[in-house]
């Protein structure tokens, strides 16, 4: 599922194997893992536009892991695009930073089924 940012409602996935956060809201943090060269300092959600998306900027997905993807809708003004400077893989993940806390909706279950370069197969459950 792709969904468009130019939209009038900017909707984004987020995934993680916590499967508590069903209308729940998060606060932007500096993760945890961190890829080396990646920004250390600034708070954000990482977010896709599509749940690949999402699935290629975590750091430590393995197969057959089962995460949780929500979807959630923040103001245009939470919406950071990181740069190579900020992410060194950012044309690999194409993640999104949301700067503000958001409320997540749950959508579905993901299991992890293949891995090959960065790209992460998956079927819902």
């Amino acid at each position: 599922m792709f969904l468009p940012i130019n939209s009038n409602s900017v909707f984004f996935f987020f995934a993680s194997k916590n499967e508590t956060l069903n209308n729940k809201i998060i606060e932007p943090r500096v993760p945890i893992n961190l890829m080396k060269g990646e920004n250390s300092k600034k708070k954000r959600i990482c977010v896709g536009r599509t749940v690949s998306d999402c699935l290629s900027g975590i750091m430590d997905i393995k197969y057959n892991d089962i995460l949780s993807i929500y979807l959630c809708n923040p103001d245009k003004d939470a919406i950071y695009f990181p740069t190579i400077i900020d992410v060194p893989d950012i044309y690999t993940t194409g993640e999104f930073w949301l700067t503000e806390p958001i409320k997540l909706k749950f959508v579905y279950k993901v299991q992890i089924i293949n891995m090959y370069n960065n790209q992460f197969f998956y079927k819902k459950l």
